[in-house]
Formats: C-alpha cells, sequence, structure tokens
C-alpha cells in the first residue's frame, strides 16, 4: 500500500514538473514575440483583422526569399517584394505578413503592401 503512495506521489510531481516546463516555454515564446515586434517597431495596422506572421527576408542573386521568422519555415520566393505579397497570399490564405525590407516596416495584407 505504501508503495502505490508513492508511485502516485512520484506520478503528482513529474505531472506538476511538466506543466511548468510547458509554462517555461511558452513564456519564452511570448517574450521572443514581443522582443521581435519592439526591436523592428512594428505596429499592427488596425484595419487588419487577421492572424499576423512575422517574416524574414533574404536577398540572394536579386531573388527574395521569404521565412516564417518563429519556425525558420520557407514561404515562398519572388523578383520583387510585390511578387513575393501576392504569392505570399496565394499560399497563407486570410494572414498577414510583417516584415521588414530594405529599412521599412511592410504588412502583405491581401496580396497587398501596405506601410
Amino acid at each position: 500500500m505504501f508503495e502505490l503512495f508513492v508511485l502516485l506521489f512520484v506520478f503528482y510531481v513529474g505531472w506538476i514538473l511538466g506543466q511548468l516546463f510547458q509554462l517555461a516555454q511558452l513564456r519564452k515564446n511570448i517574450k521572443t514575440v514581443i522582443s521581435i515586434l519592439e526591436n523592428d517597431n512594428i505596429t499592427i495596422p488596425e484595419q487588419s483583422q487577421q492572424p499576423i506572421v512575422l517574416l524574414n527576408v533574404e536577398e540572394v542573386d536579386n531573388i527574395i526569399l521569404i521565412y516564417d521568422r518563429l519556425t525558420n519555415e520557407f514561404i515562398c520566393q519572388a523578383t520583387t517584394i510585390e511578387e513575393a505579397a501576392e504569392k505570399f497570399n496565394q499560399l497563407r490564405i486570410n494572414v498577414a505578413g510583417s516584415l521588414t525590407h530594405n529599412d521599412n516596416a511592410l504588412f502583405f495584407i491581401d496580396g497587398k503592401i501596405t506601410k
């Protein structure tokens, strides 16, 4: 009987530690998003009711590569930023994108670029 109580206690302690670990990871992710928004001076346009994805832009041989900033997932490539906005809209329907390109904070909303 004592062994059953010890086993239940160990399970309970493991459960609590797992929840604390998940909270710590969530807190870390929230701080990362906040620091990215603050460092890039990004303000979310009020007219957009869509979820916003933070994006990274990389230019290689006059080709613009767009990545998800949080997951580093490749999204699309284009030759101009306008074409990238259209392709992003085709691949991520009803989602806005926020990025910095040539020192300008831009948003991809409905396939168009907004500052």
